[in-house]
């Protein structure tokens, strides 16, 4: 009975590994790789009138949706100018909106990591934003949003994602 109970241990330890396989995504168009951590994301196309995007959603619910920008800015910004900027110019006027956290985040690319909430769409909503520096013209932006308790769930996936995100 023991041998039983340990084969079955063993054979859910080796489904997990292999079920928690990473994916990794490149962007052509945009330029990016990023690897996701897990198969509870997936890749969603997202047209818009210039060209499209790809938005990716975690979980079965869509309960946590990732969106990734490129920022071309002015080269004698500072990073911690540029987030401040976008806070003082767009976040700010979110309803409801409350600043939570802003911190400094390294990975492949280095950058600054924010999180807020906002009330949106009469629901509390929780963000958080990765700003990556590629270079003094270039910064991507990885906002995760979901609510507040789906986004601290999978706080080591955002950070993981964040962390492999990197130019072709």
């Amino acid at each position: 009975m023991r041998s039983i109970i340990l084969i079955f241990l063993l054979l859910t330890v080796i489904c997990r590994a292999f079920g928690s396989a990473q994916t990794r995504f490149t962007d052509q168009t945009e330029g990016y790789v990023l690897e996701l951590p897990s198969p509870e994301w997936r890749a969603v196309a997202r047209p818009d009138v210039i060209h499209a995007h790809t938005d990716f959603i975690y979980g079965k619910a869509n309960n946590v949706r990732l969106r990734i920008r490129l920022k071309l800015v002015d080269e004698s910004a500072s990073l911690e100018t540029i987030v401040a900027r976008d806070e003082e110019r767009r976040l700010r006027f979110l309803p409801g909106f409350i600043g939570n956290n802003k911190e400094k985040f390294g990975g492949k690319l280095n950058g600054i990591k924010i999180t807020y909430e906002y009330a949106g769409g009469g629901k509390a909503v929780a963000a958080r934003v990765y700003y990556l520096e590629a270079n003094n013209r270039m910064i991507y932006v990885l906002r995760f949003v979901g609510t507040r308790t789906d986004l601290e769930k999978i706080r080591d996936d955002t950070d993981s994602i964040a962390r492999s995100f990197h130019l072709l």
